[in-house]
């Protein structure tokens, strides 16, 4: 069987399309991917400190390298350090953006990076909608408008996705019920079909 793949940007942007077409959520929904994939399936994306030199354009724009995560300081060719004050970080995390009264014409970059591209990872289909339905409880649990009652249906859903998710990806086998009897079942003999 060849399992098929897609990346997290794709299900992020499928989710958002699904709920109200707002980019305004893309970052936070990214964010929660990335925590169920640490949290449900001990994926862990190494983040390590990188530091590069990028030019500034004549309209002030910054092109981010695409491991980018968030900065952690941003000094000029006058060895001024930019504050985010000084900028602004686009909501797809791809430019930065000076305002024009302290335009640098080239930047050092310190920022927070991991060596995989969390947008282009390629994760199992199989799971798309488990991280779906954790991100939808996710961030719509924080919200007061909803009752307790729909918190609840929406993290029975996502434990029901989750499930169903692994059943997909861990098919129980003969041999494994064998294991887990013997370990529930010690005094009883060793019985096969």
């Amino acid at each position: 069987m060849i399992n098929k793949t897609t990346t997290i940007d794709l299900i992020v942007k499928d989710l958002i399309a699904d709920k109200d077409g707002s980019e305004d959520r893309y970052i936070s929904y990214i964010r929660l991917a990335k925590h169920f994939l640490e949290l449900e399936f001990s994926f862990h994306f190494n983040s390590f400190e990188n530091e590069v030199n990028l030019s500034v354009s004549s309209s002030n724009i910054v092109t981010l390298p695409n491991d980018f995560i968030d900065f952690k300081r941003v000094l000029g060719d006058n060895d001024y350090i930019y504050t985010l004050s000084d900028f602004k970080i686009s909501k797809d995390r791809t430019t930065l953006t000076f305002d024009t009264f302290s335009t640098p014409k080239s930047i050092k970059l310190t920022y927070i990076s991991n060596d995989i591209n969390i947008y282009t990872y390629q994760i199992d289909v199989r799971v798309s909608e488990a991280m779906k339905a954790y991100i939808d409880w996710k961030y719509e649990y924080k919200k007061r408008t909803l009752s307790m009652q729909e918190k609840r249906e929406l993290r029975m859903d996502y434990v029901r996705e989750l499930t169903l998710a692994k059943k997909k990806i861990y098919p129980f086998r003969i041999d494994e019920a064998d294991r887990i009897s013997q370990k529930t079942l010690p005094y009883f003999p060793n019985i096969r079909l």
